[in-house]
């Protein structure tokens, strides 16, 4: 198994036929800019409300999506360190404590075409979360350069990131 798909699509497969989901997502963001200077980027919120009463969590991604994204660098651009994250919290907690990495982005990643703007990705996050996305409650979603030094950062200055949304996906029986 490799670093970017540790679960076999079979086993994802089972896990999607034995157990229901829900899914729950964050407001669109218009725009995000990474620029070449790692910093925090907030990528708001999910509220999650609804899980069935009784429930068990067997499973919990994060899930980003974008419309498009364009380079303004004038050079090719793409992520440009690797293990970059984008961390999950629950309300109440504390930045560098209680967080936890729901997707990670390797080096190159968003690959970007030099003053391109190019069709947005999906992007499943493999860290099983369940840990943090416990319950029905309100979930922070930040890239954090400050506490944890991991924060997304491009090779051009300007990475922009168009009509941006995070998902929480909640596996249950």
């Amino acid at each position: 198994m490799s670093l970017l798909f540790p679960a076999s699509t079979k086993m994802l497969t089972a896990i999607a036929r034995n157990f229901p989901f829900l899914d729950f997502w964050s407001a669109p963001i218009d725009k995000i800019t990474v620029t070449d200077t790692a910093v925090d980027i907030d990528f708001g919120f999910v509220i999650v409300t609804g899980l069935p009463s009784g429930f068990t969590i067997k499973k919990v991604e994060t899930i980003m999506t974008c419309r498009a994204i364009k380079d303004t660098s004038g050079a090719n651009n793409k992520i440009n360190a690797n293990n970059r994250a984008i961390r999950v919290m629950k309300a109440g907690g504390v930045w560098g404590v209680d967080d936890v990495v729901g997707i990670y982005l390797v080096q190159d990643s968003l690959f970007c075409a030099a003053s391109a703007k190019e069709a947005g990705p999906v992007i499943i996050g493999w860290p099983d979360i369940r840990n943090e996305v416990d319950d029905n409650d309100i979930y922070h979603i930040m890239s954090d350069q400050t506490q944890r030094s991991d924060a997304l950062v491009a090779l051009g200055n300007g990475l922009e990131l168009y009509d941006v949304q995070i998902g929480l996906r909640i596996f249950f029986s």
